[in-house]
């Protein structure tokens, strides 16, 4: 499941073919697959919230220079040191973490301050996120995707994207 593109993302552990990502709606793939029906809202659900970075312009400039030739960090991957310097605070990152066990989902923290790992029941997460999510079919493999666009709360914003 994508609940949100770029830096807050909410996608399942469910095995499910590649599929391009809509920024903050649903995957494009969902618009060529067969809609099996919902998914039982008592099922188990792995998510990850991805949080918007501090700085996203430098970010998103470091990152571009690891996959640009010629470039000093051509190929240098980030250390957990580096993502660190564009993280979310641990308050704000605390903010987010609440907001998610307030529907009932168990949180785990990410070392690079940049995602929450989360697990509940389908209807928690579908409540936390206000959305629908349903079971697909596409050449022959299923997988499980938000139907609409999610919805976050309108206080922790700022640390996430659409």
């Amino acid at each position: 499941m994508v609940v949100a593109g770029g830096a807050f993302a909410a996608q399942t552990s469910t095995a499910t073919p590649a599929a391009p990502i809509s920024k903050g709606s649903v995957p494009a793939l969902v618009s060529l697959a067969k809609d099996l029906g919902p998914v039982a809202p008592d099922a188990d659900m792995r998510v990850t919230v991805w949080l918007k970075p501090r700085n996203e312009a430098a970010f998103d400039q470091a990152v571009d220079q690891i996959y640009k030739p010629g470039s000093a960090t051509y190929h240098k991957w980030m250390t957990d040191a580096d993502l660190a310097q564009y993280a979310v605070s641990r308050a704000d990152m605390q903010t987010v973490k609440s907001e998610l066990e307030v529907h009932g989902l168990t949180v785990t923290g990410d070392p690079s301050g940049l995602a929450l790992s989360a697990h509940g029941l389908v209807g928690n997460i579908e409540s936390a996120f206000h959305t629908q999510i349903r079971n697909y079919s596409f050449k022959g493999r299923t997988f499980q995707s938000n139907a609409k666009r999610q919805r976050w709360p309108a206080t922790p914003q700022r640390w996430w994207q659409t």
